[in-house]
């Protein structure tokens, strides 16, 4: 599973159950996840981002969809910036958290 399997699974969750809104998590920092092209690693694929939160925006309909992301990956390339405004403008997000911290960061004790 990856990235490509988010547009089918909202609307799979949309069709079978009954919902008050759809939260993605595009914070996660954890290699097996980040190396597969999901949670954080998706800030940087803005335009597979994009296509995909549209997508699921289009099956959920009505209900809200939600994300959670990060600063960025790396300390020294803040990302969120640029992703925020076309998060609501462009690609459906009802609603956006971000996490205080670049992935880079989660190793920090």
């Amino acid at each position: 599973t990856g990235p490509q399997s988010l547009v089918p699974t909202a609307e799979i969750i949309a069709k079978s159950c009954k919902i008050d809104f759809l939260d993605i998590n595009c914070g996660c920092p954890i290699d097996l996840v980040f190396n597969r092209g999901a949670g954080s690693a998706l800030m940087s694929h803005a335009t597979k981002l994009g296509r995909s939160l549209v997508g699921m925006s289009k099956v959920l309909g009505d209900v809200p969809l939600t994300i959670k992301i990060r600063t960025g990956i790396a300390n020294s390339t803040p990302l969120a910036h640029k992703l925020v405004t076309r998060m609501q403008s462009e690609w459906g997000v009802s609603a956006l958290t971000i996490h205080g911290r670049s992935r880079q960061q989660r190793k920090i004790q």
